[in-house]
């Protein structure tokens, strides 16, 4: 009776032993890395390296790529979560998010209402979108008033300004040219005066940045030629169908005060979008990530594919 007994015993922790050692081989092999205390999963890990094979945003090792990714990810998401917004806890509940977000766009395309951006987003899509939106959040909620961690003053904004006027100033720019127009089968010019050049349509004029919507072919070469140019210098020439165009910028000003005034709200937002990822870039670093080599390096090309 005591053998049967024993036998018995050793049966059930034998099928324990076994089911506990399937749970844990399970659930080794599904943890990849740590990242403050929460798993990173193989999936998670699968997910963030196709998203940059596909979009080809990998550079070097495409692993160490995607869990730079992934924790680069987390210090915003842990910051959202601090700014009281809304957003996931893990990638499961990523996915779940997108199948969530899916199912409402295609409800309301079903009933005939105006759905923006696909009607279904991909995981790789909604990745990007919702990102994006969370970091605008950030940019807006920690940057208000005066002590927020993004914070930005008017003193910040003009030093920037100052410090390369010349990078903001595009659209304040008024440029006097002279264009000497030449048939295509013409012979490259010299060093020679526009002026001397024989057999070519000369004349001048006065372009201002900004003045125009800037689809107008005419002005965006104007821009993209003259705002190369140093004055007193001749350009390249411009070759169009049966003419080549030489420029020479005469002359150049810039009203400072115009392009500061346009161009504020811009070096105030890049400023902005600075301090958050230098922000982002300490939380990173003050981060606790632990990766398991092994079942990362055990990851190849076909299970990314696949």
């Amino acid at each position: 009776m005591k053998g049967r007994v024993l036998a018995g015993c050793l049966a059930v922790v034998t099928v324990a032993c076994v089911c506990a050692g399937a749970a844990w081989a399970l659930g080794g092999t599904d943890r990849v890395a740590t990242l403050d205390g929460r798993a990173i999963t193989r999936d998670e890990l699968l997910f963030q390296m196709g998203r940059l094979d596909r979009t080809s945003a990998a550079q070097g090792d495409l692993p160490d790529q995607a869990l730079d990714e992934i924790r680069s990810t987390e210090a915003t998401l842990d910051l959202a979560r601090e700014d009281g917004q809304d957003v996931w806890a893990s990638f499961q509940d990523f996915l779940d998010e997108v199948e969530t977000v899916n199912a409402a766009r295609a409800s309301a395309h079903a009933r005939g209402e105006v759905v923006y951006g696909p009607v279904e987003y991909t995981p790789q899509e909604y990745y990007s979108h919702r990102l994006a939106e969370i970091t605008t959040a950030l940019e807006k909620d920690l940057s208000a008033r005066p002590g927020d961690p993004l914070w930005v003053g008017d003193a910040e904004v003009r030093q920037a300004f100052d410090d390369d006027p010349g990078a903001w100033s595009a659209n304040a720019t008024t440029y006097e040219y002279t264009e000497l127009e030449l048939p295509v089968s013409a012979d490259a010019i010299g060093d020679e005066s526009l002026e001397d050049v024989p057999g070519g349509r000369l004349s001048s004029g006065t372009y201002t940045g900004g003045t125009s919507t800037g689809v107008n072919p005419r002005d965006q070469e104007l821009q993209a030629v003259l705002g190369t140019l140093e004055p007193g210098q001749t350009s390249a020439p411009v070759v169009g169908s049966s003419t080549l165009t030489y420029y020479r910028l005469d002359h150049r000003n810039i009203d400072e005060e115009k392009a500061f005034a346009a161009y504020a709200p811009r070096i105030r937002q890049s400023l902005t979008g600075s301090k958050l990822r230098r922000l982002l870039d300490r939380r990173e670093g003050a981060s606790d990530f632990t990766v398991d080599s092994a079942a990362v390096d055990a990851i190849d090309a076909e299970d990314v594919q696949r």
